[in-house]
């Protein structure tokens, strides 16, 4: 199960680090959503939401001001 968390990561991000903490902060968003939600299918309910954090993640680190390859004059 680890593998897929990582490699859906991986895909979107291609940053290693980056890909560690997503996969940390899905089992932390997965423990504090289960009790009052139960999911009917697990695997699913994981990758939807690794695919969330990942994709935010994403963008955190291209916006502009951000981003460490664009040259402001």
């Amino acid at each position: 199960m680890i593998y897929l968390l990582k490699k859906i990561a991986y895909g979107i991000l291609n940053n290693n680090s980056d890909t560690e903490e997503c996969v940390n902060d899905t089992y932390l968003k997965v423990w504090s959503t289960i009790p009052p939600y139960k999911p009917d299918y697990l695997k699913p309910f994981l990758c939807k939401i690794i695919r969330q954090l990942s994709i935010d993640r994403y963008r955190f680190n291209h916006r502009g001001k951000r981003n460490k390859n664009k040259i402001y004059l």
